[in-house]
């Protein structure tokens, strides 16, 4: 773990570098969880249909590959364009940034056995 950066000797114990989440972080997660999903589900509710007609011409979709498969490849380039631009408006941390210590993510890990969080965040 201290080779990869996810911990860090200090003296004879080694801590973690990485966030840590436990049973104290759940109301927390479990919190922000729901504002993602919220903000999610509200956007699609309001911009689904537009979305899906306006990428009707796509390859993937002209060749009748169903919407929401297309769209899961599409998602990823949405996701990427959005945290771009919370990255520019300074309300995100930029994991591109030259002193960032982990290039284009942050690891963290929570307890395994907790049975809190979901399957797939």
């Amino acid at each position: 773990m201290a080779e990869i950066g996810w911990a860090r000797k200090e003296g004879a114990l080694y801590r973690a570098a990485i966030p840590v989440l436990t049973e104290q972080n759940r109301a927390m997660v479990t919190g922000l969880l729901r504002i993602g999903r919220k903000a999610l589900e509200e956007w699609f509710g309001a911009n689904y249909e537009d979305l899906k007609s306006a990428l009707t011409d796509i390859s993937p979709v002209r060749n009748r590959v169903p919407f929401p498969v297309a769209f899961d490849q599409i998602w990823h380039y949405l996701f990427g364009i959005a945290n771009e631009k919370l990255v520019e408006a300074g309300l995100f941390a930029d994991p591109y940034a030259p002193e960032a210590a982990f290039q284009g993510y942050m690891p963290a890990v929570y307890v395994q056995g907790m049975g809190w969080l979901p399957e797939r965040l």
